[in-house]
């Protein structure tokens, strides 16, 4: 447990800067052959080594920065994803603000290893004037100051079209740069619900899964996830008169492709989702299908704390097949009257489904402190059966999402999640509440890859 207090007081005193607060900084000295610069900012200011800050002049995006070595005054940066070097190079007065450790991509850490910090040093500090005044104090400006910046939507590009990581490093390959896509890094998260209470059967659940998030692909956004759930409750309909805990596991993976502001206030997205149950020998749910191939959500509004108030729609197209308990009657033999006997058997039969659905959901997210979210997400999906042109208001998958998240370090997340569903279908097909309520609480850990 000690060791654990440790990396996390580190983590928190870092750079004594918050995730978005911005502070002047100025280049000393640049080596574009060497993508490496001198900062004057050091061990005074609380840089530490293995530091991650973003780099702007007149608010505009420069590069990402990684510290090499650190000095009281000052500090050796390895200069990754270069949009603009002149700053750099003309030794001009920059804005720096502070990013997370796990958005550093493993080969910038397997450079910066192999980069010749103490031979480049002084080839830097020639560069430097011979006496360099210590830097003003900082000032805070508030972190989430350019949405435009910190939502990624500024295009990076590098201008001989090559990621030139340090190119004299036999360590970085060089041809991994040349494709555009080995530019187009990602966030990968690992996440376990160790606790879920579910209020249908008293319900007990334990779920894992990950998340692969892009990073740097300017407006565009994709990711995927899968899930994994154990589920232990009372018997459901499908063994009744059983005793004891019924064990059921469920499967959920999708993956989604957005367009960020195509319009001042709209922007395009699509998913796909695939899902699976299974309770014992029985597939309440053998797959369900979703696919959404277009939508747009519009942006009511959004600043520095409300990043996210928006309304969106979007058809989508479900195909699901089910296991559904049913019961025939069958002749066994005859009375004491010579009259044919029967009796009733349950079994279960398969059902397929093909259906339309109309998605409207309404978002909300506030960030009343850099490591503080609180979001909502209403979902409101009724089906069409375009066959008489009506709406099923009793199929319609309503649910409310609302989640709280807390950052004690860049990496670990963790979160609170209560989600009520309400679906008539549930209880017609499957003899289950038509409404649910789940309490889950979660933790994360994220990195770059």
């Amino acid at each position: 447990m000690s060791g654990i207090f440790i990396i996390l007081w580190t983590c928190s005193y870092a750079f004594a800067l918050g995730i978005n607060e911005k502070v002047d900084i100025k280049c000393l000295g640049y080596l574009p052959n060497e993508n490496v610069a001198l900062l004057n900012r050091g061990t005074a200011d609380d840089v530490i080594k293995n530091e991650h800050i973003q780099l702007y002049y007149n608010d505009k995006f420069v590069a990402r920065a990684y510290s090499l070595q650190v000095d009281t005054h000052r500090s050796v940066w390895l200069i990754y994803q270069i949009a603009n070097e002149g700053p750099l190079a003309e030794k001009g007065e920059l804005k720096a603000r502070r990013l997370p450790a796990r958005l550093v991509p493993f080969r910038v850490k397997n450079a910066a290893e192999d980069t010749r910090v103490d031979e480049i040093k002084q080839e830097l500090l020639a560069q430097a004037p011979p006496d360099t005044p210590e830097p003003a104090p900082r000032l805070k400006l508030g972190y989430k100051e350019s949405s435009r910046e910190d939502n990624e939507e500024i295009p990076i590009t590098d201008p001989e079209g090559t990621l030139a990581l340090n190119p004299s490093n036999n360590s970085v390959d060089s041809d991994a740069f040349q494709d555009e896509e080995a530019k187009k890094n990602f966030n990968v998260q690992l996440t376990a619900a160790p606790v879920k209470f579910s209020s249908v059967n008293h319900a007990r659940e334990i779920s894992y899964g990950t998340n692969l998030q892009s990073v740097d692909w300017g407006k565009k956004n994709m990711s995927a996830h899968y899930v994994y759930s154990n589920r232990r409750s009372r018997p459901s309909n499908y063994t009744q008169g059983a005793t004891g805990i019924a064990t059921s596991s469920s499967y959920d993976a999708g993956v989604n492709f957005d367009i960020n502001k195509i319009t001042n206030h709209f922007s395009f997205f699509s998913f796909a989702t695939f899902q699976r149950e299974r309770d014992g020998v029985i597939y309440p749910v053998r797959y369900r299908w979703n696919i959404a191939p277009a939508g747009l959500k519009y942006d009511i509004y959004n600043d520095d704390k409300i990043q996210d108030l928006s309304l969106s729609y979007t058809p989508i197209m479900e195909y699901e097949l089910n296991d559904v308990p049913s019961t025939r009657t069958i002749q066994n033999g005859t009375d004491a009257f010579g009259n044919p006997a029967y009796t009733y058997e349950e079994y279960v039969e398969q059902k397929k489904f093909q259906r339309a659905r109309h998605s409207f959901r309404f978002g909300f997210k506030w960030v009343p402190a850099p490591n503080f979210v609180v979001a909502n997400t209403f979902w409101y999906r009724p089906s069409h059966d375009f066959s008489n042109k009506d709406l099923d208001l009793r199929d319609c998958r309503l649910s409310n999402d609302f989640s709280l998240g807390y950052n004690p370090s860049d990496n670990i997340t963790l979160g609170y999640q209560n989600v009520y569903t309400w679906d008539l279908l549930q209880k017609r097909l499957l003899g289950l509440p038509s409404s649910n309520m789940d309490n889950i609480f979660t933790i994360s850990y994220t990195f770059a890859i």
